[in-house]
């Protein structure tokens, strides 16, 4: 694909027995929007995961802009010009666009 900024080929991911993806392969181009939808317990916040470092896949390669990220830790995704992903679970105190929900950090706006 033309202008693939980041391409996810053959990942999986085992956690012990329980294998929660198997042989996903997706590519997405700069400036596509890309939804992904699926049942509860279906492996979308393990391949998000996945997707940010925040997990190793336990099979597959990452690729962003060409280099691969497999091994790297997380904040070297951030370095490659990568990204991570927030929560959307949050409780945030009014409406809130993409550049200020990062600034506000985990846990902005909950009551204590």
């Amino acid at each position: 694909m033309s202008g693939e900024l980041l391409r996810a080929e053959g990942i999986g991911k085992r956690f012990g027995g329980f294998v929660a993806l198997e042989d996903i392969t997706l590519s997405f181009a700069a400036g596509q929007l890309t939804s992904i939808i699926g049942p509860n317990g279906a492996g979308k916040s393990t391949f998000f995961n996945i997707l940010s470092g925040a997990l190793t896949p336990t099979s597959g390669k990452l690729h962003f802009r060409g280099r691969e990220l497999n091994g790297l830790p997380q904040h070297r995704f951030v370095h490659q010009g990568h990204f991570t992903v927030l929560p959307d679970h949050q409780h945030l105190s009014g409406p809130v666009g993409a550049r200020e929900r990062p600034r506000r950090g985990p846990g902005a706006g909950r009551e204590l």
